[in-house]
């Protein structure tokens, strides 16, 4: 095996291409090295699969799905989110979901705040047939700056009083589960 070592690789004068190897080549790093350019340094996932009736109050929010925590290397990395929340409402009432960081301190992200009503971050949870659940699904990339552990978890409101079902149907025929995928982007 050869070994090359020099400081800097730069195209040819009038290119602006450098290509290293060809179609199906594997380039490997070692062990502890960095790349220098953004990558996914770990992956976390929660699952929730706990059938779970939340009687809400109109206004507050509850917890709802799966939770996950991921420490960050470096106070550079970004967080993807990725949440998948299995629920239903029993009558109609302008529900919301919001996703939160709540560690190292509480942030609700991306929340919006425009209008008067309850605000939050995705779609709200819906009303539909005894027997049916909704799955509502949202991507987020989060900047928390901070190489301390962070927790994130989704949230349900709604602006009168509903029962949420959370990975169940209202009549309790159908089981569902929740995720909550973290994914560390190094910078």
């Amino acid at each position: 095996m050869s070994t090359l070592e020099v400081n800097k690789i730069t195209p040819i004068s009038g290119g602006t291409t450098v290509t290293l190897g060809d179609s199906g080549d594997t380039f490997n790093l070692a062990s502890g090295a960095t790349a220098g350019f953004g990558k996914i340094g770990q992956v976390v996932q929660a699952t929730d699969q706990t059938a779970t009736t939340i009687s809400a109050d109109a206004g507050t929010f509850y917890s709802a799905g799966a939770s996950a925590s991921i420490t960050p290397t470096s106070s550079s990395s970004k967080i993807l989110v990725q949440i998948s929340l299995s629920a239903i409402q029993n009558t109609n009432g302008n529900s919301i979901t919001k996703l939160v960081r709540t560690a190292p301190s509480t942030v609700a992200l991306l929340s919006n705040t425009g209008g008067s009503n309850i605000n939050g971050t995705f779609g709200g949870v819906y009303l539909g047939d005894a027997n049916y659940i909704h799955c509502l699904n949202f991507t987020f990339l989060d900047s928390p700056s901070t190489s301390s552990q962070c927790t994130y978890t989704s949230q349900v409101g709604c602006s009168g009083a509903v029962t949420f079902y959370v990975n169940r149907s209202v009549g309790d025929t159908v089981r569902a589960s929740s995720t909550m995928t973290l994914m560390e982007v190094l910078a």
